[in-house]
């Protein structure tokens, strides 16, 4: 005698309630990622009104550019796409003979701002240890990051997204087990300090005399190119806490 054996839900009424399942994981993503990036900023000492927003004003000036130099009369690279490897792949505008260098809002002057203030609450309550440990790290990342950016005609300089975090994520927790009594205190700012603002300066500052020569149509610190390692390194600092 076959036993056979008989399914009480029909196929339809499977892959229905997979296509909700599938609708209503996509619609939870941004609320999850807000969450998780709120808790990081809270977690480097933010309330959540003040982590709230950084995180709008950080997502809303990644797309603000701060013109700052311009370049009369320069080759312009005239592509559509530009492919970086990694995974990466960034548009370049098609523009003619002016070339501007830029400061990123969201990529460049909030990160600043926010290590300024970590350095500065580090320092009247743990004194001077962390500080110059998170201008140590800012000096180790920049010099590694340096070495991995490259110039991308039409673009500017650009870095693999995974580099800044880990090479920050590592050097914080080096130097705070190897210097301080307290790792744990002082290992997110580090991180931070070292991540976002070593990037800026080893990917975007220390080599902008490649940058005319690049023929990019708008080169922005902080911005694309940079602005994805520079983000990572402040979500990985927050979590060391």
């Amino acid at each position: 005698m076959r036993i056979q054996f008989y399914s009480p839900v029909s196929l339809g009424f499977v892959l229905i309630a997979l296509l909700i399942l599938v609708a209503l994981f996509i619609l939870f993503i941004p609320f999850l990622i807000i969450g998780v990036l709120g808790y990081a900023f809270v977690n480097l000492g933010f309330t959540w009104q003040q982590a709230f927003l950084l995180l709008v004003i950080t997502f809303l000036g990644s797309f603000v550019n701060i013109p700052v130099k311009t370049w009369e009369k320069v080759p312009v690279r005239m592509v559509d796409t530009t492919s970086l490897g990694f995974g990466q792949i960034y548009r370049v505008p098609r523009m003619t003979t002016k070339s501007t260098l830029a400061v990123n809002l969201g990529g460049a002057v909030i990160p600043v701002c926010v290590s300024l203030y970590l350095i500065y609450t580090s320092i009247a309550v743990a004194g001077y240890s962390v500080a110059l440990l998170s201008l140590t790290g800012l000096l180790i990342v920049s010099l590694i990051v340096n070495r991995s950016a490259r110039p991308v005609e039409g673009l500017g300089i650009a870095i693999p997204f995974f580099i800044p975090p880990a090479v920050a994520f590592i050097t914080a927790v080096a130097l705070s087990i190897l210097f301080l009594q307290e790792p744990s205190a002082g290992a997110a700012t580090i991180a931070y300090v070292s991540g976002c603002m070593g990037t800026l300066a080893g990917a975007d500052l220390m080599r902008l005399n490649e940058v005319k020569r690049l023929g990019a149509p708008m080169a922005s610190i902080g911005g694309a190119g940079t602005f994805d390692g520079i983000f990572l390194s402040g979500l990985i600092a927050a979590f060391l806490l």
